[in-house]
């Protein structure tokens, strides 16, 4: 039997340090221990060390950081992502034609299916819904950067034979934007969390400890912690609990508001998520806006950890009820979270003990991969 095929297409590298690069990497991963399966990469940066991304497993690699031409080439051609820069190079050598499948991460490729001329089988995985993204993103560059993306998303997403969407709210909101009445094309395909590098900790003998973990350079959580902070953590400071907040480059701002604050504590850019997170009885997620998923979530449950969250928090998740407590507005935390932590957090303890389990049934890397194995398959 001749090997597929698969040109494997990203703008982010597949790691572990970002929730981006690491569904990447899971994705990355799936396709490299499909059977019979031979892998061309376009992307930055691509670490080999990674488990299951070994140097063998790939043919032609095209793996640089970007420059100021990929830049210019972006502007150029109107694209939005500067990865057009490396994809131009890698198809000087290659022909799109060549491949069973291709495999793109992200909305924000719309030039492969300018250049893209045959039946070539065609996956995208959608980690936003740009138009909201941007909406919500204070950073947008530009507007005329956002029409780029929104044109790129359009037309990837009218193109592409699979779209993998990681919730049904994204998939509504995406058929809705760009009029898309073909539902079959769409296909739930949530995030994972790989198997826990650490040993759980019993209810009983983890830390009195609150945790958020994310990204603190990034607007959102950074708007969503000051909001819990200001209006709920001044009914919960004397529960007996810790808030511990854990993530890279907290602002000054942030950093001063924590400082006023009683039983807070900030730790900055701590080399590894996971010994944080298995001692913790409780994660938080107050988020205001965004799309996707939360792949803090799926760790959490790894470690058996329930989650109180808002709706944009724990959105895309099941059984919500079964590991915690999804709440509409943050300012209802407060109540929930103090009736959680009442009777020596009893109501936290059975919640602890059936997470692990959903994470087992839904979130693990094998139900992952063996979900997209099933549909390039089918495909």
């Amino acid at each position: 039997m001749s090997p597929l095929r698969i040109l494997y297409i990203t703008p982010w590298s597949p790691s572990l340090k970002t929730g981006g690069g690491r569904h990447c990497y899971a994705n990355l991963r799936s396709l490299c221990s499909f059977p019979a399966s031979r892998i061309d990469y376009i992307g930055p940066g691509l670490d080999h060390s990674l488990l299951g991304i070994e140097r063998d497993r790939f043919i032609n690699v095209t793996a640089r950081e970007y420059t100021i031409f990929d830049k210019i080439t972006a502007a150029l051609n109107a694209a939005s992502s500067s990865l057009i820069g490396l994809f131009k190079q890698f198809t000087r050598r290659h022909s799109l034609n060549e491949y069973d499948l291709i495999f793109i991460e992200t909305t924000r490729c719309g030039f492969v299916f300018k250049e893209l001329k045959s039946q070539v089988k065609t996956i995208c995985d959608v980690h936003n819904v740009e138009d909201d993204y941007l909406r919500s993103n204070p950073r947008t560059s530009s507007r005329l950067a956002a029409r780029k993306i929104v044109r790129s998303e359009e037309m990837t997403l009218k193109a592409s034979d699979v779209v993998l969407v990681m919730h049904d709210a994204d998939k509504q909101r995406l058929q809705k934007l760009y009029s898309i009445n073909n539902t079959k094309r769409f296909i739930l395909h949530p995030v994972c969390s790989f198997l826990p590098k650490l040993p759980s900790v019993p209810f009983d003998k983890r830390d009195k400890v609150i945790i958020f973990v994310g990204s603190l350079d990034q607007p959102f959580n950074e708007n969503a912690l000051t909001a819990f902070i200001s209006r709920c953590w001044p009914d919960l400071d004397n529960s007996g609990y810790t808030l511990r907040i854990a993530g890279r480059s907290p602002s000054r701002n942030l950093v001063r508001l924590i400082s006023n604050q009683k039983n807070i504590d900030l730790i900055a850019n701590p080399p590894d998520m996971e010994p944080l997170m298995r001692k913790a009885r409780l994660l938080i997620l107050p988020d205001i806006t965004g799309t996707g998923m939360k792949l803090r979530v799926a760790e959490a449950l790894s470690y058996g950890v329930p989650v109180v969250g808002t709706q944009n928090g724990l959105r895309g998740y099941n059984n919500i009820s079964q590991f915690g407590v999804v709440v509409e507005d943050i300012g209802h935390m407060t109540s929930v979270i103090r009736d959680l932590l009442e009777n020596n957090g009893m109501k936290l303890s059975s919640l602890s003990s059936n997470a692990y389990t959903i994470w087992k049934e839904q979130y693990s890397f094998d139900v992952f991969s063996n979900r997209l194995h099933t549909i390039i398959r089918e495909l």
